[in-house]
């Protein structure tokens, strides 16, 4: 049965950050998941080291042309060696936003899902509630959730041709900064608090 942990960063010593950096303590990792609305250069550093290593199994799906992805954070996932996939809904009022974090390993898988986006807000900072759940790919129903999350990231691109943009050159992401669907870290006005 699987393992459940709530997370309430903010009010407890958990962090976000740290469950997801335990994720990766899954043995024979065959495959990372990111699913994100918003990404900046500090949420991925925080996250730098089990991204590089396990960088050639990991698919980032992230939101853009909300006012908060950078291209900086876009970048510095790109330059890690993630494979990218920008997910656009064509408006400001509807957005990418879910958050969830799967590393599946040869028997085993973990998950944080919850409300913390890939920013150091997201992962350390902010009031954020989440789930880490371990699960046993031995088992039937475990197994099924994981293949589902998988398939449901893996139809996106195929059915959805439109909205998301594979993305492979830093030069893509200069682009997609000019016509304002991903910002810069340098000349963005802080979020107000």
């Amino acid at each position: 049965m699987a393992k459940k942990e709530f997370i309430l960063q903010g009010f407890t010593a958990k962090t976000h950050k740290e469950a997801i950096v335990r994720l990766f303590d899954v043995p024979n990792i065959e495959r990372v998941i990111v699913s994100v609305a918003f990404v900046n250069r500090s949420g991925v550093e925080l996250l730098e080291a089990p991204l590089k290593t396990h960088s050639a199994k990991t698919k980032a799906f992230i939101g853009i042309r909300n006012d908060i992805t950078s291209t900086q954070g876009a970048k510095h996932l790109l330059d890690l060696g993630v494979s990218l996939f920008l997910v656009d809904t064509g408006s400001r009022s509807v957005l990418f936003h879910p958050k969830l974090y799967l590393v599946k390993g040869a028997a085993h898988a973990r998950l944080v899902i919850g409300s913390a986006n890939l920013t150091i807000g997201g992962l350390n900072n902010n009031i954020e509630a989440g789930f880490a759940i371990e699960l046993d790919l031995k088992n039937a129903d475990e197994k099924a959730l994981v293949e589902g999350i998988e398939k449901e990231f893996d139809a996106l691109a195929k059915d959805y041709p439109g909205h998301i943009i594979p993305v492979a050159k830093a030069a893509e992401l200069d682009a997609l900064q000019a016509t304002g669907r991903l910002i810069d870290e340098m000349t963005a006005s802080p979020p107000r608090s």
